[in-house]
């Protein structure tokens, strides 16, 4: 009897090991699902931000690079901007053309947007190229545009470009800001207004 004793003992012990791994992994299971779900809930949070931040650098590295032609100035609102770029008229070849691309804020659809067209056709005002829904959502954009009065050497943001004409001084205005900024307001997935702020420099001289 005490022989059976012990071997209903040691299968009672086995037993215990073997519920105690199972409920390791079980755990495990349960601790990478939660993991996964607020990965992927952060993300959902981040996506617009995302969307706003790469849909902006896209339009500073542009400016940033954007080349100067006599006769052909940037033109801005405080919700539009256009200057000269490269563009592709037959997207995937290798063919390049001096084209005119402007981003600019549609308030009807809350839309951050972009077109563009070839220099001829801004000329002609045909339908452009390209235009394309870059960011919904977006409840308002500001664009300002850094001026240098070059006879006081002062620096200030601006609504428009080019800047209104002194009617007292003889300098012509640069065909671009020093640089433009950017500030789009939108609602985060918890409702709550955010502010994204963008500023970049015009370097080609």
């Amino acid at each position: 009897m005490k022989t059976k004793n012990n071997a209903k003992t040691g299968f009672s012990l086995i037993e215990l090991l073997m519920a105690t791994a199972l409920a390791a992994v079980i755990m495990g299971g349960l601790y990478a699902s939660v993991a996964a779900g607020m990965t992927a809930w952060r993300r959902m949070q981040e996506a617009p931000s995302l969307e706003i931040m790469v849909a902006l650098e896209r339009m500073g590295r542009q400016f940033a690079n954007a080349p100067v032609f006599a006769g052909l100035p940037c033109q801005g609102t405080d919700s539009r901007v256009g200057f000269p770029a490269l563009i592709q008229p037959e997207p995937g070849t290798d063919i390049w053309t001096l084209g005119w691309i402007e981003y600019y804020y549609d308030p009807a659809n809350e839309a951050w947007c972009l077109w563009e067209q070839t220099y001829g056709g801004y000329l002609t005002e045909t339908e452009p190229l390209l235009r394309r829904t870059l960011v919904t959502g977006i409840s308002a954009v500001t664009l300002e545009y850094l001026s240098l009065d070059e006879e006081t050497q002062q620096h200030t943001w601006i609504s428009s470009w080019p800047p209104p004409e002194d009617e007292g001084s003889e300098v012509a205005a640069p065909a671009y800001p020093l640089a433009v900024r950017a500030t789009v307001v939108a609602e985060d997935p918890r409702g709550r207004s955010v502010s994204y702020l963008k500023s970049v420099v015009h370097w080609v001289r």
